[in-house]
């Protein structure tokens, strides 16, 4: 147990009630036992989807800098 903890980093933060309850809605569709392990995928899943959009943009700009 230790060494998990040792891997993770402690945060408090605040979620707006309407975001709460789609969070909440989510987990109890879902097979997660604890709120967190769904949260952490959803940030996860985030920072993918940033970070696709990031490529995608990146590509739009090199695509449109060679019609140039």
């Amino acid at each position: 147990m230790n060494s998990r903890i040792k891997n993770f980093k402690r945060r408090s933060i605040s979620i707006p009630k309407e975001l709460d309850k789609i969070i909440e809605y989510k987990f109890k569709c879902s097979n997660y036992s604890f709120i967190n392990d769904i949260l952490i995928e959803l940030l996860e899943l985030g920072l993918m989807k940033l970070n696709d959009n990031e490529e995608i943009k990146y590509q739009n700009e090199k695509i449109i800098s060679k019609l140039d």
